[in-house]
């Protein structure tokens, strides 16, 4: 089972910037990608833990929101492991989610993913967030 301190252990092994916030079992990470530098959470909860980028990009036009849905629709089919959502007020957001019972590889790879997958869609979805408030 995955605890804090594993977090912890990992997080230093990476040699990222972070802290923990709020709650006992929750962090945040600085990741310096090629273009923007991003805010990653990390939270364990009961079963389950959270790797997330939140917000990744505010779009905050309700009327784009169709067309943004058909573009996340398309990047989460290529994507494994990681999806992009969408909330009430038109952020998106990068989220993956593993049980705690996982082996501490899947956490480290988790981070990784959500690292690799906002490095290398943020210009494309920062570029349509923009089209759709003009």
């Amino acid at each position: 089972m995955i605890e804090g301190k594993d977090v912890d252990t990992i997080l230093d092994e990476t040699g990222l910037k972070f802290g923990k916030f709020g709650e006992e079992k929750a962090w945040l990470v600085i990741l310096e990608g090629s273009s923007h530098e991003y805010h990653l959470a990390i939270q364990i909860r009961a079963d389950w833990i959270t790797v997330a980028i939140h917000p990744f990009i505010d779009t905050s036009d309700p009327q784009g929101r169709s067309n943004l849905c058909c573009c996340l629709a398309g990047l989460n089919y290529k994507m494994y492991f990681a999806k992009f959502v969408l909330d009430d007020a038109n952020d998106i957001g990068l989220i993956a989610q593993l049980p705690t019972d996982s082996d501490l590889s899947l956490l480290r790879k988790s981070i990784s993913i959500v690292a690799r997958y906002a490095d290398e869609y943020y210009a494309e979805l920062s570029t349509l967030g923009k089209s759709l408030a003009s």
